[in-house]
């Protein structure tokens, strides 16, 4: 796997994670010793604090197939993640006329997760480290 599809292969096990926290916590709250409550603990630092979430997320992935849940993290996200295109479905694109379209995105740009507002939606939260989202312009 070359250095742009591990990235991509990163960013979609973390939007895995962020999109599935409430239930992930629900489950891992229920183990002893909480060991996986730890790792999500830890995954949240390094999102914080800007480090290398690749050894947390393949200590987690490992922990949740040790736990009996067979795809882990990896097994969740798309195959041919990095050849998708940098366009998101649904939103305009660059055409003379067209407004600009708002996306919110990972405050520490670890995570492939994005929400696109409508109407008066408030501004997204980060599940992992409660940082609001960063708003760009597509």
């Amino acid at each position: 796997m070359d250095d742009r599809q591990d990235m991509v292969r990163r960013a979609d096990a973390l939007a895995y994670v962020c999109a599935e926290l409430p239930q992930l916590r629900s489950e891992l709250q229920e183990e002893e010793p909480p060991d996986g409550m730890e790792l999500l603990d830890r995954l949240a630092g390094a999102v914080s604090n800007g480090a290398d979430t690749e050894p947390v997320l393949g200590r987690l992935h490992g922990h949740l197939q040790g736990g009996g849940d067979i795809l882990g993290l990896y097994g969740r996200v798309g195959h041919d993640s990095a050849s998708r295109g940098l366009h998101i479905s649904g939103a305009a694109r660059n055409v003379p006329g067209a407004s600009a379209e708002t996306v919110y995105l990972c405050p520490a740009r670890s995570c492939s997760r994005y929400f696109l507002p409508s109407g008066g939606d408030p501004v997204p939260r980060c599940l992992l480290t409660d940082q609001q989202l960063l708003r760009e312009t597509l």
